[in-house]
């Protein structure tokens, strides 16, 4: 790639407002950041400065690369480009007449062979340190395999130490020590198999610049955590009416009992639940799970079935329905937003609150 020179961060800028100007996701309107398509913007660039003509037949496989056919699969065969990619074609080869003005070696584009994709290839633009684009549903499955292995292991280590009395834990102690353990490891996990595995960026996991329209989390956090209360109550009732003892709902789940530790402890075991915990499950279910099952599914039925997973993975029975209400509040703010800090955001205000209330009630 060039380096970065005046001219070539010129060529970055003017290609970034074409693709806004055509915005072919028409996400812009919705509240997508500026730099929603920085990651083509850089392929597109390169393949200019490489001398690629701008066809819409390249226009298509930069397209295919990062967001697949029309079903959302990227294995396949590129789809013919669309009326609007012949638009931004034409832009592009506009912009690439510029650019040879001032760089007359573009004059001698780099040929392999008559198939973009073999350019696009030869271009570097799949090598790993460019990252690997969206994450696919294997890629998500693999990872939360080894998160569960990681914290099977942990916390056998941890069982076995403590059991025979190898390291005398107290019931408060050994929670905050299985806390901390299985937060790394699953941080850990999440890092080694989905990050590094498959050289994935922040941009890939869908982590993208705050806008302003995060201001909508303002009302939409306070909605989410009611309607989920709703729903849970609900259940609730209706588990009762049909016989059965609902009295245990939430005292098995793991939060409630950080109430319970020494106040130094409760403090920093709240800063992992609040902090740590939002971040790496938004990763895997929001960035990796929901982005995967979005290639291979209608947008309804991703929502839906990440939702069930996230609630699942839980294993608390009698919360799933408040859990499952969540994940589908998460997966929509996820859309709406186009950025992964939304669903953090709600889910670190949503364990606040439980830890909250939870704190409140020892008291």
């Amino acid at each position: 790639m060039d380096p970065i020179t005046p001219e070539y961060a010129r060529l970055r800028s003017a290609i970034t407002e074409r693709l806004n100007a055509h915005d072919l996701l028409g996400v812009l309107p919705h509240g997508a950041p500026a730099d929603e398509y920085d990651p083509e913007m850089e392929d597109f660039a390169r393949l200019i400065a490489d001398g690629e003509p701008m066809t819409p037949e390249v226009v298509a496989t930069v397209w295919h690369k990062w967001f697949g056919d029309s079903a959302g699969e990227a294995t396949g065969e590129v789809e013919p480009p669309t009326p609007a990619m012949h638009g931004l074609a034409a832009d592009l080869q506009t912009l690439q007449r510029g650019y040879r003005e001032v760089h007359p070696r573009v004059g001698m584009p780099m040929r392999t062979s008559g198939d973009p994709l073999s350019a696009i290839t030869a271009s570097g633009m799949f090598s790993p340190t460019r990252g690997a684009g969206p994450v696919t549903l294997g890629q998500a499955a693999w990872a939360l395999m080894f998160i569960g292995v990681y914290i099977a292991v942990v916390a056998g280590v941890i069982l076995a130490l403590g059991l025979p009395g190898i390291i005398d834990f107290t019931l408060e102690s050994l929670l905050f020590v299985l806390l901390t353990a299985v937060t790394a490891a699953a941080i850990l996990a999440l890092y080694m198999h989905l990050v590094r595995r498959n050289h994935l960026t922040p941009a890939d996991l869908g982590f993208r610049r705050p806008t302003p329209r995060l201001f909508h989390l303002l009302w939409q956090i306070p909605v989410t955590i009611i309607v989920c209360a709703f729903m849970q109550a609900l259940s609730l009732g209706l588990l009762t009416l049909a016989g059965m003892d609902t009295t245990t709902a939430g005292a098995d789940d793991p939060l409630t009992d950080i109430a319970g530790l020494p106040t130094f402890l409760a403090v920093i075991a709240a800063l992992i639940v609040v902090v740590l915990t939002p971040l790496w499950e938004e990763v895997l279910f929001r960035g990796a799970f929901l982005g995967g099952l979005s290639r291979r599914f209608r947008p309804t039925v991703a929502i839906i079935l990440s939702a069930a997973i996230f609630a699942a993975v839980h294993v608390i029975p009698l919360s799933f329905p408040y859990l499952f209400t969540l994940g589908i509040a998460l997966a929509l703010l996820r859309r709406f937003h186009q950025n992964l800090w939304a669903p953090i955001l709600l889910h670190a205000a949503n364990n606040a609150l439980v830890v909250l209330l939870a704190l409140i009630i020892a008291r």
